[in-house]
């Protein structure tokens, strides 16, 4: 709370929708929804390093254990065996920053075009299963949640970049979409300007603030 959520909605958004702490309240509802778990907070996959580092005892890179792109890494619990243990992997987590989310490169390719799971022989696309499971969990779209958060609702493509400044991103999502209302929520989310000195826009930034809230409020 001190740390983490005002660095991903911002001061203002933390004031408008957290405020200071006044203890344990009984009537608040501390129960994680539906949006936030299956949408909102997985805005953090706009934040996942393409590549992982792996540092010596000086956070300095070690030539035996070279950096390692994301879908090297996926199930392969032998490098702990064989490559230096978990130390040097702890020192490269804490020593990257996380990737910066831009409106023209959202989810990195490790994650689109090169995630894979035991159970698949090919490869699946994160993205694609984060829209997929906001319409599995019958999220209502973009425009209601704004609606939801008291936001203005955007109605035409005009209206549309006033809240995504690239241009081409709203082009393409209008060709797919066709009307803001048919728009996931996810994807509204995550493409939205981000708010001042925040790493999320003002949609995402209302549903987290919410749930952090109800979350510390809540919590006996």
């Amino acid at each position: 709370m001190r740390d983490y959520v005002p660095k991903i909605i911002g001061l203002d958004a933390f004031n408008q929708y957290i405020g200071p702490y006044k203890g344990y309240d009984p009537t608040i509802d501390p129960t994680v929804s539906n949006v936030f778990s299956t949408a909102a907070f997985r805005f953090a996959h706009t934040a996942i390093h393409p590549i992982m580092k792996r540092l010596n005892a000086q956070y300095q890179d070690d030539p035996s254990l070279p950096n390692l792109h994301l879908h090297e890494v996926f199930f392969t619990p032998w490098r702990l065996i064989n490559e230096g243990g978990l130390d040097p992997v702890l020192r490269g987590i804490l020593a990257t920053a996380a990737k910066l989310p831009l409106q023209d490169q959202l989810v990195n390719e490790e994650l689109t075009k090169k995630l894979f799971v035991l159970s698949n022989n090919g490869s699946l696309d994160l993205a694609s299963l984060d829209l997929q499971r906001g319409r599995d969990h019958g999220l209502p779209g973009y425009n209601d949640w704004r609606e939801f958060c008291d936001l203005p609702l955007l109605k035409t493509e005009r209206e549309l970049t006033e809240t995504i400044k690239n241009r081409k991103v709203v082009q393409n999502i209008m060709e797919l979409y066709s009307s803001p209302d048919n728009i996931d929520v996810w994807l509204g989310g995550i493409v939205e300007n981000f708010l001042p000195d925040a790493r999320t826009g003002p949609l995402f930034a209302c549903i987290i603030g919410k749930q952090m809230k109800a979350l510390r409020d809540g919590d006996r």
